[in-house]
């Protein structure tokens, strides 16, 4: 059983001991004076992990809103997304100690409902959707509008495929609603396009980069044969990339990824990547506490609030908004970008 202090104070002394280790924890807003937050209110996070960079943003754009309002803010995260166990022992263990609210990116859109349901109604669901009802399991969903992301990226590759009109789908990982729901919008647009034929997308990437690498290299073959590929989050991207490199295929297929890196980023640049759907995931974290903040002052709220996505190419590399947003992902993008007011 994974057991957490019940105090801030304690919480943080334990942690700092090292009493017990567990891969992706954090505790932030542990100050070294006595009382807590201005408000008196602790606020429970929980992403998916901390393993990719659009995890941190998301971190720093909540931790930002926590910082403004006064509140403590729980970070804890399974080690990695396929672990859904450990983030449903979070959830639980978070339940029992009684933080004010939870804020939950769920790992599964099925094994985190009951967790969920328990906790009451004090929860926001952020990023990818839960297979429950909003304003009575959960007060509101904050996140990408992820099946119009998903075709945004769809529409990105139809427009720049040649004479070769097929088109593979690396799927991300079964249970992952934000990602289902990017791949249909993704098949949607293929199959609403002139002559396009999906020519595999039944293929999952698994949690990490090197599974989706190791997975697309099994598909060589498929992909060879194919004039582009789609990927819906960044670690099934990144594995995508670098097996399109030590193929020799990079730049030969065309190529849209999903969530920006600095890998990703450069192969823009470098013509090995076609375009990449970006979320804006520092606002996506500073809006789920806000909304949640907004929930525990009886406030009312949207039942879906959209954080937006936007499409980046060559092209649009140089725009201020865009820029901000892939900066967000991290910092050390800016070598490859222009420079500002090019």
């Amino acid at each position: 059983m994974i057991r957490y202090a019940k105090s801030t104070r304690a919480a943080c002394a334990w942690l700092l001991t090292g009493a017990f280790v567990l891969g992706g924890l954090a505790l932030t807003g542990c100050g070294s004076g006595g009382g807590g937050s201005e408000s008196g209110q602790t606020l429970a996070f929980v992403p998916k992990s901390r393993e990719h960079s659009f995890w941190l943003a998301v971190i720093r754009g909540a931790q930002k809103a926590a910082d403004e309002k006064g509140v403590e803010l729980l970070i804890q995260s399974p080690t990695r997304e396929s672990d859904i166990a450990m983030q449903v022992d979070l959830v639980n263990t978070l339940r029992t100690e009684g933080a004010d609210g939870l804020i939950l990116a769920p790992l599964n859109d099925e094994s985190l409902l009951r967790p969920v349901q328990e906790f009451g109604k004090q929860v926001v669901i952020m990023d990818s959707p839960l297979r429950g009802k909003v304003g009575e399991d959960f007060s509101s969903f904050v996140g990408t509008e992820n099946k119009t992301a998903g075709t945004l990226g769809g529409e990105a590759l139809v427009e720049a495929l040649g004479d070769n009109r097929k088109v593979v789908l690396l799927r991300y990982l079964e249970g992952s609603a934000s990602t289902t729901e990017r791949e249909e919008g993704f098949l949607k647009a293929a199959a609403d396009a002139e002559g396009v034929e999906v020519h595999s997308s039944s293929q999952y990437a698994g949690a990490g980069i090197s599974e989706a690498q190791t997975r697309a290299a099994a598909m060589v073959d498929t992909i060879r044969e194919a004039g582009g590929v789609f990927t819906p989050n960044q670690s099934s991207s990144i594995g995508m990339l670098n097996f399109l490199r030590d193929s020799g295929l990079a730049g030969e297929i065309e190529f849209v990824a999903f969530d920006a890196s600095i890998e990703l980023v450069k192969g823009l640049v470098d013509g090995e990547v076609t375009a990449i759907v970006v979320q804006d995931p520092e606002t996506m974290g500073y809006k789920a506490v806000m909304t949640m903040l907004d929930v525990l002052g009886d406030k009312e709220v949207e039942p879906h609030v959209d954080t937006g996505a936007i499409v980046v190419t060559t092209e649009n590399l140089a725009d201020p908004k865009v820029r901000s947003i892939l900066l967000a992902y991290d910092s050390g993008i800016e070598q490859h970008l222009p420079a500002a007011g090019e």
